[in-house]
């Protein structure tokens, strides 16, 4: 019984290695090949600089008003010599008080800011208010972005208010308009 036991066993071993060694199986390969994952760059310039120097009024009294403007570009290699790949969804002005103290503190808190946007033939006042509170305002209008190589005119108007006192006589205060965009 053991050799018929082992004689089956070497039977189906037998059949087992001749029928592996007689079939065929077909194969084939296909790939996709050099994936490649860049991010993109965004930057702005102002009038084609990182920054640009502001303004100075000297010896004002209230009612006294400085307007000015500047363009905020997506810089870009063919419009502009620059390295932006992306377009600007976003773009937010603040004011940034650089010049600490109370008597700082106290004239900036009192002026006034009107900023208007240009997109297109649209001339858009999209904020007005105490300087203070020019903190992260959206500059683009809804639903519109700064293409790549596309620049956007802006204007701005900062007024010391009529019926300031003389506890405002003499002081100074110093601040930045600061951009910024995002790609999302």
């Amino acid at each position: 019984m053991k050799r018929i036991v082992l004689s089956l066993m070497t039977v189906v071993m037998l059949l087992a290695l001749t029928a592996g060694a007689t079939s065929a199986v077909f194969t084939s390969q296909a790939k996709v090949v050099g994936n490649t994952w860049s991010t993109g760059k965004l930057e702005i310039r102002i009038d084609k600089q990182v920054s640009i120097p502001g303004f100075v009024v000297d010896n004002s009294v209230p009612g006294d008003k400085k307007t000015g403007g500047f363009e905020i570009e997506n810089y870009n290699l063919a419009n502009f010599g620059g390295t932006s790949t992306l377009p600007a969804k976003s773009i937010k002005i603040s004011a940034v008080r650089t010049l600490t103290g109370h008597d700082s503190e106290k004239l900036y808190d009192k002026l006034r800011v009107k900023i208007k946007s240009t997109v297109g033939w649209n001339t858009v006042t999209v904020f007005t208010g105490d300087l203070e509170d020019l903190v992260n305002k959206q500059i683009l209008l809804p639903g519109n972005t700064l293409p790549i190589g596309w620049s956007m005119p802006m204007e701005y108007e900062v007024s010391l208010p009529d019926g300031l006192g003389n506890d405002y006589q003499g002081l100074t205060t110093r601040f930045d308009f600061v951009v910024d965009a995002a790609s999302s």
